[in-house]
């Protein structure tokens, strides 16, 4: 059973994490001061060198936090091309959520200023590559898991895309791309 000094310390370190991805979604990593982040959580500055050595160390914990809750999401879902719609009507909810403006901040500071976040943002693409890989293979006994991957791979590269464009453009009718997607992934690929 943890302390209440333990629980407090939790409670803080929780409080640090949210406050931080709220900032670094709005504001970006480079913009968001620790001063911006200890007026957000009510927390001292100090707690964030104390809880993560630096703010690069809040940049990896943002990080693991964030796919943490994606990988809860994907343990509860079901496998099979009939559950392809809901995976990507999900999709589509989350690139519209807090949590989807916080995907893209992240993006781009992995490919950025933060290589150090690249390797938790790839093992969590592989996640995500190998779920869809199972609801393509499991739906079709035409389609061989070699092809399944495969495909995984575009599925989720015109994701990120539409998640780009849309983030770019707000006119984007990212339903519309999603249903089109599911569209051509629900034909017979045999054909």
């Amino acid at each position: 059973m943890a302390t209440k000094k333990q629980e407090q310390s939790a409670e803080s370190r929780r409080r640090l994490i949210d406050a931080a991805a709220r900032l670094f979604a709005s504001k970006g990593f480079r913009e968001t001061t620790f001063i911006d982040i200890a007026a957000a959580s009510g927390i001292s500055r100090g707690s964030i060198s104390w809880h993560f050595g630096s703010k690069q160390g809040l940049l990896l914990a943002v990080v693991e936090d964030l796919f943490a809750r994606d990988g809860d999401r994907e343990a509860s879902g079901v496998h099979g091309l009939d559950r392809l719609p809901g995976f990507l009507a999900q999709a589509v909810e989350r690139m519209r959520s807090e949590d989807g403006r916080l995907l893209v901040a992240l993006l781009l500071e992995a490919l950025g200023p933060h290589p150090e976040i690249r390797p938790a943002y790839a093992a969590q693409q592989r996640r995500l590559r190998d779920g869809i890989a199972g609801l393509l293979a499991t739906g079709s006994r035409e389609r061989s898991t070699r092809e399944a991957g495969s495909l995984a791979l575009v599925v989720l590269g015109a994701l990120i895309g539409m998640h780009l464009q849309w983030r770019i453009d707000p006119d984007v009718d990212l339903g519309g791309g999603v249903r089109a997607l599911a569209s051509l992934l629900s034909r017979d690929p045999a054909r």
